[in-house]
């Protein structure tokens, strides 16, 4: 499953936010964008039954997170980020749920969303996703 077609799903489905993809989130929060942006990162795979006799591919359920990385402090509460927030969880929900992203088995689900960290003044929120797919070749 390419991490490319999550990544151009939200560019067209997301508006007002950069979107890219991310190695790690150790990495997004070590350097904060200067934009508020949608990081795209494979968290896990894990395989869904053995391969058949003679099989060249597996089916697996692929982990995909969605870090959305924020910067609205309007006041020292952080209420402001917290309306930009759900804001931006809307538009991946909306982008991203039922979807079936392209060369997977199924559709894209939410499994859990949570804070990640402050860094840098910014907040940072994961979104995770399951979709099933194929490991190896067709």
């Amino acid at each position: 499953m390419q991490m490319s077609s999550w990544i151009a799903r939200l560019r067209e489905r997301t508006s007002g936010y950069q979107v890219e993809g991310a190695a790690s989130l150790a990495e997004v929060e070590r350097k904060p964008p200067k934009r508020d942006t949608l990081f795209v990162t494979l968290l896990a795979r894990k395989a869904a039954g053995g391969p058949r006799m003679g099989a060249s591919r597996q089916r697996a359920d692929y982990l995909v997170g969605v870090t959305i990385a924020l910067s609205n402090f309007r006041d020292a509460r952080g209420e402001g980020a917290a309306d930009d927030l759900e804001t931006a969880i809307g538009q991946v929900m909306a982008a991203l749920l039922g979807w079936a992203p392209p060369g997977g088995q199924g559709q894209a689900a939410s499994v859990q969303g949570g804070l990640t960290a402050f860094a840098g003044g910014r907040i940072f929120w994961t979104e995770q996703f399951t979709a099933p797919g194929w490991i190896g070749q067709a």
